[in-house]
C-alpha cells in the first residue's frame, strides 16, 4: 500500500473520509517505517543543502526495526552498526588538501579547546560541540582517497542520524597532542597499520605518568577525534585522521541501527 502510494496519496478530494483499518502489529510496522523513511529523507536533504550529489552518500546508515530487513540482496546488503570506533585508514596522497585538512582542524582547536592532561600527553579537547557545527566542518575537510570519502561520509550520517533522532546533539571532540604530528606505518597500499595510541604499559592508573591510552579519553562517551599522522616509509604530507565513538546505548536511543553497502 505504502509502496504504491495507494494510502491518501490520490486522494485529496475526498480526503477526510478515508479511513484504514489495522491491526496492532501492522500499526508498529508502518510507524516504524515512516522513522525510517524519515531518515532518508533528512539526508537528502542534508546532501541538497551542502550542494552534493547523492553518489556523495558512500556510507548509508538508517533505522529499522529487527522485524524489518531490507529486500533485493542483489542491490544492496546491511549490516547492524556495532557500538565502538570507526577510524579513517588510508594517508592521503594530495598534498593540497591535506595541508588545507591539517590548517582548519588547528584552527577549529585553537579556538574552542581547551588544553586537558592525560598522564604525560596533552590533548585539546572541544567540549559538547552542537552536532550540527562539527558536521559542517567535517563537510570543508577534503579527502580524495575512496576509502577515507566513505569512512567521512558514515560518521557524518551517523552524526547526523543520533542529532536528528535527539539521541545525542552534542558531542566532545578532540585534538590529539596538538603539539606534532605522530608517525605511523603504512602499507603499500597506503593503510596505516596502527591509529591510535595505546596505554602505558607497567604503570599502575594512579601514576601521574600513566596514560589511559587514546581510545580510553573521555572513555564511553561520544566522541570524535582528530588524529594528525605522517607516514613513516613514504614521502607523503601529514593525513588527518577522524575517529568517531559510537556508545552502547545508541540502540536503547534510537532503535536498531543498519549500515548499507550498495
Amino acid at each position: 500500500m505504502e509502496q504504491r502510494a495507494r494510502w491518501f496519496g490520490y486522494k485529496s478530494k475526498y480526503l477526510d473520509v478515508c479511513r484504514i483499518y489495522l491491526t496492532k502489529s501492522l500499526q508498529k510496522g508502518f510507524a516504524n517505517l515512516l522513522g525510517h523513511e524519515d531518515d532518508l529523507w533528512s539526508v537528502l536533504e542534508e546532501l541538497e543543502k551542502n550542494g552534493e550529489k547523492i553518489e556523495n552518500w558512500k556510507e548509508r546508515i538508517f533505522r529499522l526495526e529487527a522485524t524489518f530487513n531490507p529486500t533485493r540482496k542483489s542491490v544492496g546488503t546491511a549490516a547492524k552498526l556495532k557500538h565502538g570506533w570507526i577510524y579513517l585508514d588510508f594517508a592521503e596522497e594530495s598534498i593540497e588538501p591535506a595541508l588545507n585538512n591539517s590548517k582548519l582542524v588547528k584552527t577549529l582547536f585553537e579556538d574552542n579547546g581547551e588544553l586537558t592532561k592525560y598522564g604525560e600527553l596533552t590533548h585539546l579537547v572541544y567540549r559538547n560541540c552542537e552536532s550540527s557545527v562539527i558536521n559542517n566542518f567535517l563537510t570543508n575537510l577534503s579527502y580524495k582517497n575512496e576509502e577515507n570519502i566513505k569512512k567521512v561520509s558514515l560518521i557524518k550520517n551517523i552524526i547526523n542520524l543520533l542529532s536528528t533522532n535527539n539521541a545525542y546533539t552534542e558531542i566532545d571532540t578532540v585534538l590529539i597532542d596538538p603539539t606534532k604530528a605522530r608517525t605511523r606505518t603504512i602499507s603499500t597500499k597506503g593503510k596505516f597499520s596502527k591509529i591510535p595510541q595505546g596505554y602505558t604499559p607497567r604503570r599502575m592508573e594512579n601514576d601521574p605518568k600513566y596514560y589511559c591510552g587514546d581510545m580510553n579519553i573521555l572513555k564511553g562517551k561520544f566522541q570524535i577525534q582528530f588524529h594528525i599522522i605522517t607516514p613513516k616509509e613514504r614521502e607523503l604530507h601529514e593525513t588527518v585522521v577522524l575517529g568517531l565513538y559510537v556508545p552502547e546505548d545508541v540502540q536503547d536511543k534510537v532503535g536498531r541501527i543498519l549500515k548499507a553497502s550498495v
